[in-house]
């Protein structure tokens, strides 16, 4: 690539990611102080005029008459008579800028998702159940306490270890303090894998310098600071997990990485194959027994939320709300079959342990982008900010081919969806399109993964 494209691509990104950082700012008023004062705040900023009842644009207005577009609006029919599905509290602050791109930034406030974390630490503190599953004869004072806490949230989903740890600390902050120390702490991070990209690049400038713009420019970045997520660890500790397993980072760096996600979410668990075959077992078992056994004590203490927490896990139901951005969302719109669903979910996974196990020739970090395909593909419940772990698996062959072709993916998934031009005036083809600006990138991935011979030599490959 020409020096000077390079360059301004870098530049762009680093414009694009000081936007995302201002735009997020402006939703708060900030009075001085240390720290200083934090509240959310109405900018007056009104929403597009095509969103309001009747004045949709006329991309794809017609509406399908097909079978399946029929049976479509049958399910989603029941689904809202049978589900009862959770009320969002009245904003405080307005849809602004980026927010008007992205379809949970138009649901909720900042922190739509950070504040469930944040009342887990506080039911750590008080001796409660993490998963608000109260007793009948909770002290009714000390659960309006709590709930006056904090501005909103969905219920915890995350393992205890994460509550006990992560949630705790968060609540020796004020509510909206705490949620900028999580945007830093993001931000930290993505320094970090920025950092660590420069030793993958192997030298090169080039690869390096997209590499960072590829880190930089990223929209779902965007939504996992406003969520005030947690996904930015399960991308750092696969970022690092791959490299290690290249021999490019240390075992107890890798190791401690690994650990942290595992009682985070337990999304890394896919890697666990990956594992077992390169002979990382102490690594593995290690990160099992912190997980497992922060679970277990709290599990004991608790035994009535271990059914809660494990069926929340697993995804179950499949969620038809818009805000499941992923591949099974797409196709359950064609089959409405949670049988096809599984099906699907097998196969991905066969197909994992087939190249992990039987191929005995596949480069590590081509398991890796593999396995975090496979989990875009087969789990039910994926949100667009959980497209940050989609980074690692473009940015690792990147560094390692310098191929234009991952760059072109990585422009697909950073891009904005169809979700300004759409919202509110949905059907059963625009949410097609709609979905398959999720799904595409990812399979373009997976099967660039397996079926592509890497563009240069790599070691084990």
């Amino acid at each position: 690539m020409k020096k000077a494209l390079v360059n301004g691509f870098l530049i762009l990104a680093i414009v694009i990611h000081c936007v995302m950082l201002w735009n997020l700012a402006a939703h708060f008023d900030w009075k001085p102080g240390v720290p200083p004062e934090i509240s959310p705040r109405k900018t007056g900023a009104a929403t597009p005029g095509h969103w309001m009842p009747g004045k949709g644009l006329s991309l794809l207005s017609k509406e399908s008459e097909s079978r399946i577009a029929d049976k479509w609006r049958q399910t989603v029919r029941y689904h809202v008579r049978s589900m009862e599905l959770m009320a969002l509290p009245p904003r405080q602050s307005d849809n602004f800028g980026l927010d008007l791109l992205m379809r949970d930034a138009n649901n909720t406030d900042p922190g739509g998702d950070f504040f469930q974390l944040y009342r887990s630490g506080l039911d750590v503190r008080n001796g409660t159940s993490i998963y608000q599953n109260y007793p009948d004869d909770m002290d009714p004072r000390l659960k309006r306490e709590m709930d006056q806490a904090v501005p909103f949230h969905p219920p915890n989903r995350y393992p205890p270890g994460f509550a006990w740890t992560i949630g705790l600390l968060l609540t020796t902050m004020k509510p909206w303090t705490a949620f900028w120390f999580w945007v830093i702490v993001h931000e930290i991070v993505l320094v970090f894998c920025i950092a660590k990209s420069w030793k993958l690049a192997a030298g090169s400038r080039v690869r390096f310098k997209i590499a960072t713009a590829m880190w930089l420019a990223f929209l779902p970045w965007y939504l996992e600071l406003y969520m005030g997520q947690t996904t930015f660890i399960i991308m750092a500790a696969t970022f690092i997990l791959a490299a290690h397993l290249d021999d490019r980072a240390g075992s107890f760096h890798a190791g401690v990485w690994w650990t942290v996600s595992l009682i985070t979410k337990p999304i890394t668990l896919l890697f666990a194959p990956v594992l077992i075959k390169k002979r990382r077992l102490g690594m593995l078992v290690t990160g099992l027994a912190v997980a497992i056994g922060s679970s277990a004590l709290y599990f004991i203490k608790h035994p009535n939320d271990t059914m809660l927490f494990l069926r929340w896990m697993s995804g179950e139901e499949m969620v038809l709300s818009l805000g499941n951005y992923c591949f099974q969302a797409l196709t359950y719109r064609f089959h409405t079959s949670d049988w096809v669903t599984r099906g699907f979910a097998v196969l991905f996974v066969l197909i994992g342990l087939y190249m992990t196990f039987r191929r005995k020739r596949t480069h590590p970090n081509r398991m890796i982008a593999i396995w975090v395909c496979i989990y875009f593909l087969a789990y039910t419940h994926v949100w667009e900010h959980h497209l940050v772990l989609f980074l690692p698996a473009l940015i690792l062959p990147w560094l390692y081919s310098g191929k234009k072709r991952y760059v072109g993916i990585w422009l697909l998934t950073a891009c904005p969806s169809f979700f300004y031009f759409f919202n509110n005036h949905w059907n059963w083809t625009r949410e097609i399109l709609y979905l398959s600006g999720a799904a595409l990138p990812v399979m373009l991935l997976f099967v660039d993964q397996l079926f592509f011979n890497p563009p240069r030599a790599l070691n084990g490959d």
